[in-house]
């Protein structure tokens, strides 16, 4: 399954370590959704990623059962703690509710 990177190369977790990823997509449109911000949290670690054009993302992690929040604007989605063992590949997508979020626009001049 894709995730929106432009590399056709498949990235396997370090050994000892697990990949999360997956795609996050608007709910109406279908589209995906850059600059979500992307939480995981297992107890007191914490790894984070910001999703890219395409809606992608991806964390490496430790094994153990990781809990996942996804950040756009002031809206924040949380999901149940997934599990990730030692060389597991996780595929987490998600759908966001963007028309929800209330937030600024930068809008940069060139």
């Amino acid at each position: 399954r894709s995730i929106g990177r432009s590399s056709s190369r498949v990235r396997r977790a370090r050994r000892g370590r697990a990949l999360i990823r997956g795609r996050v997509s608007d709910r109406r449109s279908g589209e995906p959704v850059a600059g979500v911000t992307v939480a995981a949290r297992a107890g007191a670690r914490e790894v984070i990623a910001i999703t890219d054009e395409d809606g992608g993302y991806e964390v490496e992690v430790d094994t153990g059962a990781w809990a996942l929040t996804f950040y756009y604007g002031d809206l924040r989605v949380e999901r149940r703690p997934e599990p990730a063992a030692r060389g597991w590949v996780r595929v987490i997508d998600q759908v966001i509710a963007t028309e929800l979020a209330i937030g600024k626009s930068i809008i940069r001049s060139r």
